[in-house]
């Protein structure tokens, strides 16, 4: 059992760990390590640092994980130096360092200076304070390309080589019939359109248009730039907070949309939604569903991080069904994925 004084010192030290995550991100050294057995002075040499101030770092990263050592002066990769070497790990670090770091430690002073009521207003965040800002995350982020990129690196490599919704969602089945016209499946703010390419590539022979919807810049950049994949996609701008263009399709999906937004804003989006509905339509909300009952820490974080960065929440099932019910449609079944963050497919419909 840790003891009460550790306790402190690995809360209140976190952000040292943090930043000195970053130093090694910074240097490369992860990745240096990564790559071969070395000593501090190769590493210093290699890394352009002082020798003293290697040894130190490498002491520190070594007692707490890091990094291992087999020797006095040898040192090797383990599992944590490998994810800290990867394009995942240099851009959540420079993310959490740089960007939400800030506003977590503002979190304190922003929910004292609102009588600690639930953030729910997306233009009063923690963000806010914390970046000294007037802009919102992703107009922020807009602004700031070199932090955008990091940042849609982050979003889009945390969860590679991990299951998807349709590892439980047996697609054709739920859809029913379809031919060359049928409007299939549309993934709506889908980015790059992860998802809509891993539905092709399941489901190669099922016909029907698989199309992607999202906000003018990111249309742009998927048409100069399409990933492997999207030959068979199409790429429309349409923005959620308006009537939706596309109407009886199949299905309507959403991933990680709704956890950005507070109820009255994912209400919204549900409304503008449902001009697009029919009675065949189905609704897909990939989505955290957090247990109301020892929630795992992955989910749990998220949700704390939602309401810093964003004033917005993860939310439980039964969350979950009463904003679905206020916006007039039913759940219909919630199939589970991916244990450690809760996350899962909702199939949903119109009353």
């Amino acid at each position: 059992m840790e003891i009460p004084v550790d306790s402190i010192h690995r809360i209140a030290y976190a952000p040292l760990q943090v930043g000195l995550a970053q130093v090694g991100v910074d240097l490369r050294l992860f990745e240096m390590i990564r790559d071969s057995v070395s000593s501090h002075a190769e590493l210093a040499t290699k890394a352009k640092v002082d020798p003293v101030l290697m040894r130190r770092l490498l002491r520190y990263y070594q007692s707490v994980g890091m990094i291992s050592q087999l020797d006095t002066d040898t040192f090797v990769a383990n599992n944590v130096t490998n994810a800290l070497a990867s394009d995942m790990g240099r851009s959540g670090i420079y993310m959490q360092a740089d960007v939400l770091g800030r506003s977590m430690l503002a979190f304190p002073q922003f929910l004292r200076s609102t009588n600690y009521r639930n953030p729910s207003n997306p233009y009063e965040t923690a963000f806010h304070l914390g970046m000294q800002t007037d802009q919102d995350l992703f107009k922020w982020l807009e602004s700031h390309p070199n932090y955008s990129v990091n940042f849609n690196t982050w979003m889009s490599t945390q969860r590679e080589t991990k299951p998807i919704f349709l590892d439980v969602l047996d697609f054709p089945s739920e859809i029913g019939p379809s031919d060359e016209s049928t409007v299939l499946f549309v993934d709506i703010g889908g980015s790059r359109g992860h998802q809509s390419i891993a539905l092709r590539q399941r489901y190669p022979d099922l016909l029907g248009r698989v199309i992607v919807q999202d906000i003018p810049h990111v249309v742009a950049e998927v048409t100069a730039n399409p990933l492997p994949g999207f030959e068979s996609i199409e790429i429309m701008e349409h923005n959620m907070f308006t009537p939706q263009p596309l109407k009886s399709a199949r299905a309507y999906y959403f991933r990680s949309v709704f956890h950005d937004w507070p109820d009255d804003k994912c209400r919204e989006i549900l409304e503008n939604l449902k001009v697009g509905m029919t009675g065949e339509s189905l609704l897909l909300l990939d989505e955290m569903v957090v247990s109301e009952r020892d929630a795992p820490w992955r989910a749990t974080l998220a949700d704390m991080t939602m309401a810093v960065a964003l004033s917005a929440m993860e939310r439980t099932e039964a969350e979950w069904r009463a904003l679905l019910d206020a916006a007039g449609l039913r759940m219909v079944k919630v199939l589970k994925y991916r244990a450690e963050l809760e996350d899962c497919v909702m199939v949903c419909a119109l009353k």
